[in-house]
């Protein structure tokens, strides 16, 4: 007998979903706290070498934005617990630049292409800008599936910003 699928998920959170033209780099993880896969990252020059940081409210700008943090592709949340998988400060980790992945979002049901931002007050990705000042641009970034019931979305990155 067979069984009907009910529910599809899109991935885990830093999963490279379509493979046709990714870029991946690897950089290090020069800022104070730590980058989960799915987190997008920004450029951090004033420390020498430079590297790669989390997004930090008031102080990261859309100039900044690098890419997203890519999971390591032979581990998934069944083989290790949750809460293992992170990069650490002084860490270095593989960032998607351009390409699709899917990352956890906080819009309950965004467009498919919708640009991409987040939110100030609590670093959430979310499909719409908020009032001014609330939000930051996550520039050539659009959303490209709905959001499934694990709250993850398969984004599109258009354009490389780290050449």
């Amino acid at each position: 007998m067979g069984k009907v699928l009910s529910r599809f998920i899109n991935g885990w959170p830093g999963t490279v979903s379509r493979q046709k033209d990714d870029v991946i780099v690897s950089l290090k993880n020069v800022g104070s706290g730590s980058i989960k896969p799915g987190d997008p990252v920004f450029l951090k020059n004033s420390v020498t070498p430079g590297g790669v940081q989390g997004f930090i409210a008031g102080t990261t700008t859309e100039n900044d934005f690098v890419g997203f943090a890519v999971r390591v592709p032979d581990k998934t949340p069944e083989t290790w617990g949750s809460d293992q998988q992170e990069w650490k400060a002084g860490d270095v980790l593989d960032v998607l630049v351009r390409g699709s992945i899917v990352v956890p979002f906080g819009t309950s049901s965004p467009k498919i292409g919708n640009p991409v931002y987040i939110r100030k007050s609590d670093s959430v990705l979310v499909s719409a800008a908020g009032s001014e000042g609330t939000t930051v641009p996550v520039p050539d970034t659009y959303v490209r599936t709905a959001r499934d019931s694990a709250c993850n979305v398969e984004i599109v990155v258009t354009k490389r910003h780290l050449q």
